[in-house]
C-alpha cells in the first residue's frame, strides 16, 4: 500500500557521531533535509519542517526522529521516494500485492487475445500502445519484487489463508519476474517452503530453470 507524508525540501548534513549507515540502505536528500530507511523497515527524517510536514510540529529536526508506525498503519516500510514537496513510503500490504499481479494477470490475458486475433477486443489495449503496457508492466514488476523481498513467512502464511496468494497467483508473478528478478523468486521460494511446501514443490515443477538453480545452491 501506498503512503504518502509530504516533506519540506532540504539538504542536511548529519553528523558524523549520528550516524545511521549501518542500518540504513537508503537514504535520500535535497536541500536541509534528509529521509532515511533502515533495512527494519523504520523511516527517520530530520532537517527543515518549514511546513509541518516531517510529523513534528519544530521548525527544524536536528536529531533523526522516526516516523511512528502507526502512520503507515503499522506496515513495514520497503522502499522510499523523496519528491520536491513530498515523501512516498512503499509498505508491505497483501490487497496491494493481490492488486499488482492481477494487473499482471489482465496483461497476460490481453496480450494472448492480441496474439490470437486479427482484431482487439475492446476491452483490451491496441497494438500501437505496447509501449505503455511494457512500462506498466516493468513498474509493475519491479514494485512486486521490492514486495516480495521483505515479505515474512508470517504475511505469506495469512495471504494464502486469505486467498490474497496462491499457486495461481505465484505463478503468473514468476511469469513476469523471471528471467529479470531470477534472485528475488529463488529466495522467495526458500521461504515459502517453510510456509507451504507443497506450493513451493509444485511451483519448482513449474519453472524448471529455478529449480535447477535452487539445486546449485543447496
Amino acid at each position: 500500500m501506498w503512503k504518502t507524508v509530504c516533506l519540506s525540501k532540504g539538504w542536511f548534513r548529519y553528523s558524523e557521531s549520528h550516524r545511521l549507515h549501518s542500518a540504513a540502505p537508503l537514504w535520500l536528500s535535497s536541500d536541509y533535509r534528509v529521509d532515511v530507511m533502515r533495512d527494519t523497515g523504520e523511516l527517520y527524517v530530520w532537517g527543515r519542517n518549514k511546513h509541518g510536514q516531517l510529523a513534528s510540529l519544530a521548525a527544524f529536526l536536528l536529531l533523526p526522529q522516526r516516523i511512528d508506525a502507526s502512520c503507515f498503519q503499522d506496515e513495514k516500510v520497503i522502499a522510499v521516494w523523496s519528491g520536491w514537496t513530498h515523501l512516498v513510503a512503499q509498505t508491505v500490504d497483501l490487497p496491494l500485492i493481490d492488486s499488482l499481479i492481477r494487473v499482471l494477470q489482465n496483461m497476460e490475458h490481453c496480450q494472448k487475445k492480441l496474439a490470437n486475433s486479427t482484431e482487439a477486443p475492446t476491452n483490451c489495449v491496441s497494438t500501437q500502445d505496447d509501449f505503455h503496457m511494457k512500462i506498466l508492466k516493468d513498474i509493475s514488476c519491479e514494485f512486486l519484487s521490492n514486495i516480495f523481498q521483505a515479505l515474512t513467512k508470517e504475511t505469506m502464511a495469512k495471504g494464502l489463508k486469505e486467498g490474497q496468494l496462491s499457486k495461481k497467483k505465484y505463478s503468473c508473478a514468476f511469469q513476469s519476474l523471471l528471467p529479470l528478478y531470477s534472485p528475488v523468486v529463488e529466495d522467495f521460494i526458500k521461504v515459502l517452503h517453510e510456509v507451504d511446501k507443497a506450493v513451493a514443490e509444485d511451483l519448482e515443477e513449474s519453472f524448471p530453470s529455478v529449480k535447477a538453480q535452487l539445486k546449485t545452491q543447496v
